[in-house]
């Protein structure tokens, strides 16, 4: 089964990866992982119950990030993958699924 991203998520995601385009290279942020992530939330891509899981682990990890300033790595990273709409999209989706 797949679940496709809200469209809270792809703005989130969308505007990290503008925030990352507009950025000196220094202040880029992402790994490869994230920055695949923040294209496939841009483009509403449906993701597997375990890129689900991912989302959540990240995004509860690092919660902190929300409140860094816009164009920070942080931020960016925060974006990627999903913001504040993918942590509740991914803790509703675990719920569901009896994951957490």
């Amino acid at each position: 089964m797949t679940y496709k991203p809200t469209k809270s998520m792809q703005k989130a995601a969308a505007q990290a990866l503008r925030w990352r385009d507009a950025a000196p290279r220094s202040q880029k942020a992402g790994t490869q992982v994230g920055i695949a992530r923040a294209y496939q939330f841009a483009n509403r891509t449906p993701v597997s119950l375990i890129t689900v899981l991912r989302t959540y682990n990240f995004l509860t990890r690092n919660q902190r990030f929300k409140n860094y300033p816009k164009y920070s790595k942080a931020r960016q990273a925060w974006g990627f993958w999903g913001g504040p709409a993918g942590l509740t999209w991914s803790r509703r989706i675990l719920r569901k699924e009896g994951w957490i």
